[in-house]
């Protein structure tokens, strides 16, 4: 009986023990389980998270390529342009404004500025303008003062614009377009009078010299005479030049409207031709026809008139220059603003490098260039002209400027009508005229002895290898 337990109680043991160990191995088998399932878990997420980092990378690289596709664009389709309209009597600017025009999209911005408009430039820039003024210009001046220090008029037009580039943050400003108050008359008579309603009194000179008003709350078909008062007569300076601003922008932007609402293509193309026939401007219109279509499409929708920010303090209007960067950046976007200003600071710089280095050089050249230079009679004491044939907006008046700065005498620059050049052409009185020029600035242009049409001893025709 005892032996019978013993081998029971045996039994039982081997039975426990197979049941512990069976336990044991289930508890290894399923830890292995969630060892191997963590360690699976982890790779696919490893391997899932990399994915994603890869695609979200790859995203942004192509959202950045295409961010930066389109302010290269911008920067290339936006085009920044000083108005002015001014009396030659006083040579003070009685209105000026900075049109902003985005031909990508066909919008157009207009920043109007105040004629009591004060603005403080740096040092850099006082310093320029003090040299060509001949007089001393302090870092901050009235710009209607600035006017009457120029007996040229390009050179006052020049002088604002630089300093309105400054303000903006060194954007691509070198445009101007400058009305007289004669030419203005003519402009707005090209189209037929447009009927506004005028808020608040204007009152204006007419033909005959007799002073004129035009009495608020009244429907009045404005010509050109009555236009020019709408835009230059001020209501005092007490409240700033708000309401001449304001009354400014009504008109425009309903003259402008009435234009492209009446006028056909071909009609457009015929105004335009007038138009830059009767201002002056240091820009090519030559292409002038290209911008047809872009005037066609203006309306209410894509064309704004805007006050240059600042601050009004009794007869003073302070323009902030941190404001006006705000507002260049909202017309064409942050990077495309960032990329135009960074663009334009290189160019800034290398141009000061190559200054700087002419004026470190040695007179006493050597060598091939010392001959070369002997060789070839100089052009410096002979008139020359230039004309635009590569259709490139502003690239005569940029030679103009490079050559006067090299010491030639530049009598005017013009468009060509023979159409568009692929190289430039230099057309001279007699033989071994002109070589300098083709040696040092135009290695493409052909030299040809002839008579210039324009009666000067040298005329240059600039071609498409001719641009900066």
């Amino acid at each position: 009986m005892d032996d019978l337990n013993n081998d029971l109680n045996q039994n039982e043991k081997k039975k426990s023990g197979g049941a512990v160990r069976f336990l044991i191995k289930l508890l290894i088998f399923a830890a292995v389980l969630v060892l191997v399932f963590l360690v699976s878990y982890t790779a696919v997420g490893r391997w899932y998270a990399q994915r994603l980092d890869e695609k979200d990378a790859a995203t942004q690289e192509a959202e950045e390529a295409t961010a930066q596709q389109q302010a290269e664009e911008t920067v290339e389709n936006c085009e920044f342009t000083m108005i002015y309209l001014d009396d030659p009597e006083t040579e003070e600017v009685e209105f000026c404004a900075l049109k902003v025009f985005h031909r990508m999209n066909q919008e157009l911005s207009v920043f109007m500025i105040p004629t009591d408009s004060q603005v403080t430039m740096s040092s850099a820039l006082s310093e320029e303008i003090t040299e060509k003024a001949g007089t001393e210009v302090g870092q901050t001046v009235l710009l209607s003062e600035l006017g009457p220090l120029f007996t040229d008029r390009e050179t006052k037009y020049e002088v604002i614009t630089s300093i309105v580039k400054e303000l903006i943050g060194g954007l691509d400003l070198k445009t101007y377009e400058a009305i007289d108050y004669d030419n203005l008359i003519q402009i707005i008579d090209l189209a037929d009078p447009i009927t506004m309603n005028l808020a608040e009194m204007v009152t204006y000179t007419d033909e005959d010299g007799q002073t004129m008003t035009l009495t608020p709350n009244t429907e009045h078909e404005i010509d050109g005479r009555k236009a020019l008062g709408i835009l230059t007569y001020s209501d005092g300076f007490g409240s700033g030049d708000s309401g001449r601003i304001e009354r400014s922008s009504t008109y425009l932007m309903e003259y402008i409207t009435t234009l492209t609402d009446t006028l056909n293509k071909t009609e457009m193309g015929t105004f335009l031709s007038n138009y830059y026939g009767l201002i002056t401007t240091n820009g090519s219109v030559s292409d002038s026809t290209s911008y047809i279509e872009d005037c066609l499409a203006l309306n209410n929708d894509n064309m704004a008139f805007y006050t240059m920010k600042g601050t009004q303090q009794e007869e003073i209007y302070t323009l902030d220059a941190a404001k006006i960067q705000e507002d260049m950046k909202s017309v064409m976007g942050e990077d495309a603003y960032a990329l135009a200003a960074t663009e334009q600071a290189e160019e800034s710089t290398t141009a000061a490098d190559s200054e700087a280095e002419e004026g470190t050089a040695s007179e006493s050249e050597t060598g091939v260039e010392a001959e070369a230079t002997e060789a070839v009679s100089s052009s410096k004491d002979l008139t020359i002209t230039i004309y635009n044939g590569a259709y490139i907006s502003g690239l005569a008046g940029n030679w103009r400027d490079k050559l006067e700065e090299e010491g030639y005498t530049i009598e005017g620059i013009f468009d060509y009508s023979g159409g568009t050049r692929d190289n430039g052409k230099i057309i001279v009185r007699e033989e071994g005229m002109g070589e300098d020029l083709k040696q040092n600035y135009f290695p493409n242009a052909e030299i040809e002895v002839g008579t210039p049409d324009d009666g000067a001893d040298i005329q240059i025709i600039l071609g498409k290898s001719e641009d900066f």
